[in-house]
């Protein structure tokens, strides 16, 4: 069916509902975030089997709360880049690409800031499980958890998630994608 200049595509009734009575639509979360709320909370129920094999408790509290800390400083931090780029006019839970290439803010220093405080809180957790170990008794599956979750974790978002993003990246902003990703590192790292 051709369309007359000047024609709007005809619509299903209540297709645009939520924006023609100006509502904003229903938060939800990002699938990608929604692996890291799982690996995390497999993370979380490690800790409390090492945990129950702890010696000095109170020692072993002085060690794990900064690496909480920490931990739930990088949740927050994604909060706020997911925040940054929606007020750019992309969104990171939909997949919604911004008109203007997003490179400033936490932008500038990394094309990929949420999973690479991903990637920090992943070590984190790895590192906090292997911590805990020296406290009490080692255990095989949360060693192979610490070992193995933050590399398959690298591997996965490097080699599916950010190639298909910079795809998509590359084909809607060509000219400022090549220069952007020619100057910002894909983790972390920006050059002159």
């Amino acid at each position: 069916m051709s369309m007359a200049l000047g024609e709007s595509e005809p619509t299903q009734p209540g297709a645009d509902l939520e924006e023609s009575v100006g509502e904003k639509p229903h938060f939800r979360f990002a699938p990608t975030f929604l692996v890291d709320l799982a690996v995390s909370f497999a993370y979380a129920l490690f800790l409390g089997s090492v945990w129950r094999g702890v010696h000095n408790v109170g020692m072993a509290t002085l060690v794990a709360a900064p690496f909480l800390t920490l931990i739930m400083l990088c949740y927050v931090g994604k909060i706020l880049v997911i925040r940054y780029l929606e007020r750019r006019g992309g969104d990171a839970r939909t997949y919604v690409l911004s008109q203007t290439l997003v490179t400033d803010g936490p932008y500038a220093w990394s094309r990929n800031p949420t999973y690479f405080l991903a990637l920090i809180q992943f070590l984190l957790w790895s590192a906090l499980l292997l911590v805990l170990q020296g406290f009490g008794t080692v255990q095989a599956l949360p060693l192979a958890m610490a070992c193995f979750a933050p590399l398959i974790f690298f591997i996965i978002t490097d080699r599916v998630n950010i190639a298909r993003e910079d795809r998509e990246l590359a084909a809607k902003h060509p000219e400022a994608f090549a220069e952007y990703s020619r100057r910002v590192g894909k983790w972390v790292g920006r050059l002159p």
